[in-house]
């Protein structure tokens, strides 16, 4: 183990609730120093639809520009969770610039 105090730690986490029979609520945050940012989809099963999306940033040093993308999140209703779907919710989320920044 080493012997020094990190200078940074992020903390990702993933939670997946069940609403119902068919349904599934996943709540994603990422927290560090800086960023406090909470993400949740519902989920419908089998078919892994994205029926609803919501997003809040509740702490980071662009918040205002953070917070732009709330609307966006409202694109990902009606797309579903499969192969490639992660770069394909960046771009809707983020746009071709944070896909770009997120390989930085």
């Amino acid at each position: 183990m080493r012997d020094v105090t990190a200078v940074f730690h992020r903390t990702k986490t993933v939670s997946i609730y069940p609403l119902g029979s068919d349904r599934f609520l996943v709540e994603a945050v990422l927290q560090d120093e800086v960023h406090d940012v909470h993400v949740e989809v519902e989920i419908v099963h089998p078919s892994l639809e994205i029926v609803a999306a919501r997003s809040q940033v509740r702490n980071g040093p662009f918040t205002s520009v953070c917070d732009l993308t709330h609307p966006n999140m409202q694109r990902l209703v009606g797309m579903r969770v499969a192969r490639g779907f992660t770069q394909q919710a960046r771009n809707v989320v983020g746009g071709p610039a944070a896909a770009i920044a997120s390989r930085s």
